[in-house]
This record gives C-alpha cells, sequence and structure tokens, in this order.
C-alpha cells in the first residue's frame, strides 16, 4: 500500500446503531467507547470510514445518530454503506423484473400470478444477489475495525483485510458465578473468546486488561495486543455553581447539603453495597447530619433484589440515600461537579470511565487499588482494597475532614485527567493500522 493512499476502513457500528433501533434503547459504556472511538477517527484525513452493521436499519438509525453526535464537517467522512452495493441489487431486479413481466405478458400470464412470480424472483435474486456482491463489495477496504463483537464471517473469509478488535475485560471469564448468562454460546462475550486468534490485532483498553487475555489466553501473542487506554469528552468540565443548583433540584438533592456521588450499574462486583454500608457508618461514627449518597445508574435485575433488602435494613440511613437513576449525559458534569468525592470501589474493572469523569471535572475520588483503576487513578485519588470497610470510612473521613487535602487531590484530578484523550487513544490506533497497511506494500 502506497504512503500516500488512504485507508478505507469498515467500522463496525452494530453497537451504536442498536442504541439508536426502536427496539433496543440502552447506551452502555461500550456503546460512548464506540461512539467517541467514531468520532475521532472521522477527524483522521487519511482514513475513508465504511459503516458495517449486523443491524438492517443502519440508515435510519445513522440519521439519528449522526443528528446527535455528528454534527461537525467530519461526519461527511462517514459512509453508511459501501457505495454501489444497493444499486447493484437494485439495478438487477428491476432488469429481471421487466425480463419476467415481458415473458408473463407474451404467453398471457394472469396479473396475479405474475405478482406472486414478481415477489418470488424479487426474493431469490435479491437473496442470491447479496451472497455474491457482499463478498465483491469489501474488495477495496483494507482494515476491519470491531468495537465490540467478533469478525462477522463475510470478512474473517477475506484474507486482504486486516481485522482489529477492542478488548474490554475478561469479567465474565473471571467471575464466572456471576456472569453464567453471558456465558451462553450464544453470546457476543463468548463467539469473541472462541475467535481469538493471531490473525487479527487487539487494542485493549488497559494494560490491565491486555495482562488478563495473555494470562487466561497464552495462545494469543503480545505483540499482537496493543494497549490503547481511553479518553473522555468535552461534556466533562468543571461546571459552574447555577448549572449545579439546576441538576440537584431535578434529582432531588437538598441544595443544603453535601453529597458523595456514585455512578454505576447496580450488579454485585460495583461493591455498591459495602460503599453504602460504610457511608452509613461513618455518618454515624462521626455525627454527621449533612451529608447524602447519590447513587447514579442502570439496575441490574439479577441483583437487584439482593440490593434492595441490604439498603432496607439501613433503616436510619435510608433518607440519606437518593437513588437518581439514569443519568441524563448533560447532567453528568454537573453531579460530578457538585460532589464532595466520588467512590468507585469496584472489585474488578477493565479501565473505569466514571472516575476518569470525575476527575476532568474536579471531583475526588475513592478507588479500588485493583484491576485496572491504578491506571486511570495514579496519586490523584485515595486508592483502597475493595473489601476493607475500615479503609472505606477512613477515606470518607478523610475527605471529608480535610478541606485542603480534598481540594489538592481535586486539581490533582483535573491534571491527571488531560493526560487522558480519545485524541490520544484513536491515534495509537491510527498509527498501528498505517505500519500495517504500509508494511503490506
Amino acid at each position: 500500500m502506497a504512503k500516500d493512499k488512504k485507508i478505507n476502513l469498515l467500522f463496525d457500528a452494530t453497537i451504536i446503531v442498536n442504541a439508536y433501533d426502536k427496539k433496543q434503547s440502552n447506551r452502555s459504556g461500550i456503546f460512548f467507547v464506540a461512539l467517541n472511538v467514531l468520532r475521532q477517527l472521522s477527524h483522521c484525513k487519511d482514513i475513508t470510514i465504511y459503516l458495517y452493521s449486523q443491524n438492517l436499519n443502519l440508515e435510519r438509525c445513522w440519521n439519528k445518530i449522526k443528528k446527535q453526535y455528528f454534527q461537525d464537517q467530519n461526519s461527511k467522512r462517514i459512509l453508511p454503506h459501501i457505495p454501489g452495493i444497493k444499486e447493484k441489487i437494485n439495478y438487477k431486479i428491476i432488469k429481471n423484473r421487466e425480463k419476467l413481466k415481458y415473458f408473463c405478458k407474451k404467453n398471457k400470464i394472469l396479473r396475479c400470478t405474475w405478482l406472486k412470480m414478481k415477489i418470488a424472483l424479487d426474493n431469490f435474486l435479491y437473496q442470491l444477489l447479496k451472497v455474491i456482491i457482499k463478498e465483491d463489495a469489501y474488495s477495496n477496504v483494507d482494515v476491519f475495525l470491531s468495537p465490540v463483537f467478533p469478525v462477522p464471517d463475510v470478512i474473517h473469509n477475506n484474507k486482504k483485510i486486516k481485522k482489529y478488535i477492542f478488548l474490554y475485560d475478561l469479567i465474565p471469564y473471571i467471575f464466572p458465578d456471576k456472569y453464567k448468562e453471558h456465558l451462553k454460546p450464544t453470546t457476543w462475550f463468548s463467539k469473541l473468546l472462541g475467535s481469538l486468534s493471531n490473525d487479527e490485532i487487539y487494542f485493549a483498553i488497559s494494560e490491565c486488561t491486555k495482562r488478563d487475555f495473555l494470562k487466561y489466553f497464552p495462545k494469543l501473542k503480545e505483540e499482537n495486543i496493543v494497549v490503547t487506554l481511553l479518553g473522555y469528552n468535552e461534556n466533562f468540565y468543571k461546571a459552574d455553581a447555577q448549572s449545579q443548583s439546576m441538576v440537584r433540584q431535578k434529582y432531588g438533592i437538598p441544595l443544603n447539603g453535601k453529597y458523595v456521588f456514585s455512578l454505576c450499574n447496580i450488579e454485585e462486583r460495583k461493591n455498591l453495597i459495602r460503599e453504602i454500608k460504610t457511608f452509613a457508618d461513618f455518618i454515624n461514627k462521626n455525627h454527621i447530619d449533612d451529608m447524602y449518597f447519590v447513587l447514579g445508574g442502570a439496575k441490574v435485575q439479577s441483583f437487584i433484589e439482593i440490593f434492595e433488602k441490604s439498603i432496607d435494613s439501613l433503616d436510619f440511613v435510608k433518607n440519606r440515600i437518593i437513588r437518581a437513576g439514569y443519568i441524563d449525559d448533560e447532567d453528568l458534569a454537573p453531579l460530578y461537579s457538585g460532589a464532595e468525592w466520588f467512590v468507585y470501589t469496584s472489585q474488578y474493572e477493565g479501565f473505569g470511565l466514571p472516575p476518569l469523569e470525575a476527575m476532568a471535572c474536579g471531583c475526588p475520588v475513592i478507588t479500588s487499588n485493583s484491576s485496572s483503576l491504578p491506571e486511570v487513578v495514579g496519586d490523584a485519588g485515595i486508592m483502597i482494597d475493595w473489601d476493607s470497610d475500615e479503609q472505606h470510612i477512613q477515606a470518607y473521613e478523610k475527605y471529608y475532614f480535610d478541606k485542603e487535602f480534598r481540594n489538592s487531590m481535586a486539581e490533582k484530578g483535573i491534571e491527571r485527567a488531560s493526560q487522558f484523550s480519545w485524541t490520544k487513544c484513536a491515534d495509537i490506533m491510527i498509527n498501528k493500522m498505517k505500519r500495517d497497511c504500509e508494511n503490506d506494500r
């Protein structure tokens, strides 16, 4: 491949399209990673981006996605399908329809029979041509990039296309008892693990993720896994007092109180029960009456009943727990900014975007000292053992009673967050893909 030649990149937008399909409205952390990577790639003039999707509603959903997230000129570099596929199919169908119509007219075949024959022919030709043209359509594609799913067969079988896949974590594999559903053979996670090979290049979202994949899948070569730390977007900043006040009112947070903030799916691994119980111990021990615990995030049905029972047992502190539920994107920065500190002592994370977002908003953080979280937080927060009640209480007390320390960690957090960006993440990916394509000349 010539150095001055553009890379034709086929991007698997299935996870993004699914989030905008009428039947699927969940926008997970992986959705936002895929979205931000795609946005950043669109800035690169050396790449022409085509979208691939297993969801057939790609074009209908893409118009909504583009309107909300791709309002700059760079969106013009993203095409919702490989040019020519639909045109070729439609041309072939119309041409053969005309031949059939002429045949029916000449032989005086009834109109109702002709319509049935036309529909049958259309379906047959569409299915046949879809297979034939699909193989040919990707002949000019240099690179296939999937932010989530394993490579589809039609791409996998094309040896000329270089394949790249994101690796997030091995959570279901490491904690099989807690994630049995994710390990079923039909899930994308199981299919991904079953497809792992050295024929593809993997972008791991942290050193921790890379270590885990090499540990549990030793057949993988270290040089085939490239670490691409994630970033945060422009929506995360130190919000002003007015926006903080408006968001407090929206989510029912008392204006005259202070609050701790936590944002995550309500599931066992996130350690929420311990975070809230130790918060209760903290305010009870120190006779504190001006603190609230604000919890944002979606519920995981398999865990919600256990969570509810545990929290209901804390009678004296129930009115201090504010369950905000799903937080609108535009409200996150004010909520982070207004919190005394952010707590995220998860048992295991592949990266941990929420602590990074909190730091970017000038909110001091408490995280666990395990998995990838030290890579994100560094020395810009308090890191503790996820399973230590005592360390949770001590961390809460440190931030509550030491204002100078709290402010210094807020400043450190902003500085630390500035080291992460989607630009850096995408640049690592682009440079790797360019080198691989040039070496194939």
